[in-house]
């Protein structure tokens, strides 16, 4: 119904929190948060926070070396094992990839390097996700040498690190900061997005989704590559009823500031709809739709952010 139910603030004395987008849910009633941990001036680390299921914090696992520069952490569950994944390095700008899993008490840490993608010194993990039998994962991994142009390969991953396949994504983004999922449609195969400057420039102007079997075999993609102004994916998900649908910004050009941006896609790669809208609050300009889901009736539910048009804001 829209109503919250609750809000909570979070704070360690000591350092700051920067949460990432991930929050799952456990085999209780209870949800894991996890993001940075660090204070400025110093190398960042990993947190995990448990809360139950009215905001209240149950436990907090602080992970990291001071020496090394962790980042993560996307998660996902199963049975009993929570298992999250850590970017670090000792060199200024992230470079190896890890599995962290713990039990969902967060005892009994063990760490598994991953290998990261051949040809690129610098590797980062922005997403994570079960394959649909639970017995591989799929992780997207951006990655660069010592140039601004920034790559995306997908990997499949047994659940103790070993490499079954990695598949190179084309384009590239110059953009630091560039979110991206892997969703799990009903028949297995795999869909994530990205940019490819083949149709614009060289930021994140024109995005794409690309779906791949689970033998990382092409299956479609389908080109949001609308030259007349830039779109932006930030998230996507899959249906209850096993379409594709995505939420992000674009900049129209009807307007003077960005505005919210949603779509649906059939699991064949056919554009169903998309929709731009607009904010109308006069001292806000931006609307920019970052998360989305379904609730129990169907309905699309976003979230995201209107950033304030005042010089304040």
């Amino acid at each position: 119904e829209g109503i919250k139910q609750w809000d909570n603030l979070f704070a360690n004395p000591s350092y700051l929190f920067n949460p990432n987008p991930t929050t799952i849910k456990m085999t209780d009633t209870s949800y894991v948060l996890s993001g940075g941990l660090g204070y400025f001036g110093n190398a960042w680390q990993v947190f995990f926070l448990q809360v139950n299921s009215n905001g209240d914090s149950l436990r907090l696992k602080e992970y990291g070396d001071i020496v090394q520069e962790e980042r993560g952490s996307p998660m996902v569950v199963c049975n009993d094992t929570l298992i999250g994944l850590i970017s670090y390095s000792d060199i200024s700008s992230y470079a190896h990839l890890k599995l962290l899993k713990m039990c969902l008490d967060f005892s009994n840490l063990t760490e598994i390097p991953l290998l990261g993608v051949n040809g690129y010194a610098f590797n980062y993990g922005h997403s994570l996700t079960f394959s649909s039998d639970s017995t591989f994962l799929y992780l997207n991994i951006k990655n660069r040498n010592n140039t601004p142009q920034n790559y995306m390969a997908v990997r499949k991953i047994d659940l103790m690190g070993n490499t079954v396949w990695t598949y190179p994504l084309s384009g590239y983004t110059t953009a630091t900061s560039t979110p991206t999922q892997i969703t799990i449609l009903d028949n297995g195969n795999i869909v994530t997005h990205w940019f490819d400057e083949e149709f614009g420039s060289f930021e994140e102007v024109n995005p794409y989704l690309i779906c791949l079997n689970s033998e990382s075999e092409f299956v479609w993609r389908y080109n949001f590559n609308d030259n007349a102004y830039k779109k932006t994916i930030r998230a996507v998900t899959k249906a209850a009823n096993g379409d594709i649908i995505g939420c992000g910004f674009t900049h129209n050009p009807n307007y003077n500031y960005d505005v919210g941006w949603l779509f649906r896609v059939s699991p064949a790669g056919q554009l169903l709809w998309e929709r731009e809208y607009v904010s109308y609050t006069p001292t806000a300009n931006i609307l920019d739709l970052q998360g989305i889901d379904e609730d129990a009736n169907g309905n699309i539910v976003v979230t995201g952010l209107i950033v304030d048009a005042l010089p304040t804001g």
